[in-house]
């Protein structure tokens, strides 16, 4: 049985502090920017046994590597420092599509991200009311590889240790990069209405919320592709996951003599002294790798993403 049940689940909650900028970073794969007005309550509440959790439709246009999630919020709880000393972890989803909606619950999400609070990766932003709550997914040792124009579903629920009902108020975004509705779902029956099942948000809201997403940021290390423009100089290399092989392209009238490729730490892990244009990886656990290319007409330096 529930600790306790909630009653707000028809109205959102309304931000009347000051404005806050949600800045892409250069590697952003996918954005969209909080409209500072007003959201909805989610979380994983300990004290009720359960959760309530929203979901909206992304994807990104090239295969990334994703280094960085970053959502934004703000609570009405008082004193304000409550929410961000009453969590003690955070929980990222990603679903695939399913017709319009996440594929599955939460409890059998695609990728599940849990980091807790004071272990690496985890960054609680407070001010004021204003939330920023994001994981470093490289600084938590957690990889995450989504593929290109792919539509996912992307929730997050930070979980609080109160007996009171304190959850993140994740901010509505100013526009709705993809056509799915923003969706809820409430497992294990918290609102006692039966919202089991992923709803739409604009079905139970007594002012509807529109088209409309929710603000969130991801950033990632992208595939270089060889389908992009290069000069009779510029060298690219395409990473082949099919075949575990590393395919070096290189302009009109050059000619490769060597390649070497060093992991994020600058080890060595591939060095070759010929003219051999693919390379084999399938040794090489995944990472971000750098390249270093010798060739008749100069040094190149590149990357690529296995």
């Amino acid at each position: 049985m529930n600790a306790q049940t909630l009653n707000n689940v028809a109205e959102i909650q309304n931000y009347n502090g000051k404005a806050t900028q949600t800045q892409a970073a250069p590697s952003t794969v996918f954005t969209q920017t909080a409209n500072n007005q007003n959201g909805y309550g989610v979380g994983y509440l300990e004290a009720f046994g359960g959760g309530i959790y929203l979901a909206d439709d992304f994807e990104v246009s090239q295969t990334a590597k994703i280094t960085k999630i970053r959502t934004f919020g703000f609570t009405t709880v008082q004193p304000y420092t409550t929410l961000g000393d009453a969590t003690t972890e955070l929980k990222m989803y990603i679903f695939e599509d399913g017709n319009g909606a996440p594929a599955s619950l939460p409890a059998a999400a695609y990728k599940t991200i849990t980091v807790e609070k004071g272990a690496p990766g985890i960054t609680i932003t407070v001010s004021g009311q204003l939330y920023e709550m994001s994981i470093d997914l490289v600084a938590a040792g957690i990889d995450l590889t989504l593929d290109s124009k792919t539509r996912y579903w992307f929730s997050v629920a930070p979980t609080t240790n109160l007996e009171d009902d304190v959850r993140y108020a994740w901010f509505k975004a100013t526009g709705n990069k993809y056509s799915g509705q923003v969706q809820l779902v409430d497992p294990d029956d918290l609102f006692e209405i039966g919202l089991t099942d992923w709803t739409p948000l604009n079905d139970i809201l007594t002012n509807p919320w529109g088209d409309f997403g929710l603000a969130f940021t991801i950033t990632g290390e992208t595939d270089l592709g060889v389908s992009e423009a290069f000069s009779s100089f510029k060298a690219l290399v395409h990473n082949d996951r099919t075949t575990n092989s590393l395919r070096i392209v290189l302009g009109e009238g050059n000619q490769l003599l060597g390649a070497e490729v060093y992991d994020a730490t600058g080890k060595k892990v591939i060095s070759s002294d010929n003219s051999n244009t693919s390379l084999n990886t399938v040794a090489l656990p995944s990472g971000v790798y750098f390249v270093l290319l010798k060739t008749k007409k100069g040094i190149e330096k590149t990357k690529f993403i296995k």
